[in-house]
């Protein structure tokens, strides 16, 4: 079985914690990233694509995830004509009706912006735009690739911004505090009001507390942070919310008491 994010439900409705943070909950996504980065660094990329059609065309068609994430980075060496024909097509497949093709359009667009950002940056606003209609999606995990994914975008995704604010202010929202740090990430000036917002969902024991506890430490003051998590910690029920209040505080940088 695939971990689990930190405080992500599992089919009973219940946490299940394995004391790391995937960004965003979103496991396929970061999964793809550490399989792209584990080729780069080992020159492993192998495929050259003739043409758009047939990057496009293995996205729709390969059945198994591992052949997707084997093939898909080689696209990353291809010239910027080849690049400049598959964006707009990786933009249309974002309206799929396949759940496994808009996931795999989000992470090929994932991996050009953060590995080759320069072969991407003509078509950052028609990426934008053609990933905001799905932070509406009904399929969460979909939701939250498109948050880390604009997230990369930085200032590009600023257009973004007044939905990913609702997203973060809804208490009944799973991905509110995902929705927080994109806000962040994608806006510096908000980390503040970020900050003030992760303080709340942790406070009132958000379903989805143990993601805004881990992100706190990166948008809040230390003192604050640390005051906030220790409250968390002596709060905490079970040995599943200690050990995500323990890895948060972790985050934090050590006390020295005072000579």
């Amino acid at each position: 079985m695939d971990p689990v994010s930190p405080g992500k439900r599992t089919g009973s409705g219940s946490f299940l914690c394995v004391g790391c943070s995937l960004v965003f909950g979103s496991f396929a996504l970061k999964r793809a990233q550490h399989r792209l980065a584990v080729r780069l660094e080992h020159a492993q990329t192998r495929y050259t694509w003739a043409n758009a059609d047939e990057f496009i065309e293995m996205i729709r068609t390969v059945a198994d995830e591992e052949t997707f994430n084997d093939k898909g980075p080689s696209l990353l060496e291809a010239e910027q004509p080849l690049i400049d024909d598959v964006v707009p097509r990786l933009i249309e497949l974002l309206e799929s009706k396949n759940e496994r093709t808009v996931e795999r359009a989000l992470t090929t667009l994932q991996w050009i912006q953060q590995h080759a950002p320069e072969k991407i940056a003509s078509h950052s606003s028609q990426v934008v735009t053609g990933i905001g209609p799905l932070l509406s999606s009904e399929h969460e995990r979909i939701v939250a690739m498109s948050m880390y994914t604009l997230s990369s975008f930085g200032t590009a995704s600023r257009g973004m911004l007044p939905e990913l604010q609702t997203l973060m202010n809804d208490d009944d929202a799973w991905l509110a505090p995902d929705a927080a740090i994109a806000i962040a990430r994608i806006d510096p000036h908000e980390r503040q009001v970020v900050a003030l917002r992760l303080v709340e969902l942790i406070e009132m024991k958000h379903p989805n507390w143990y993601q805004a506890a881990f992100h706190l430490p990166q948008v809040a003051d230390s003192d604050v942070a640390r005051s906030v998590l220790e409250d968390a910690y002596a709060d905490a029920e079970t040995d599943a919310e200690r050990e995500m209040a323990t890895i948060a505080l972790n985050q934090l940088p050590s006390v020295t008491e005072p000579e």
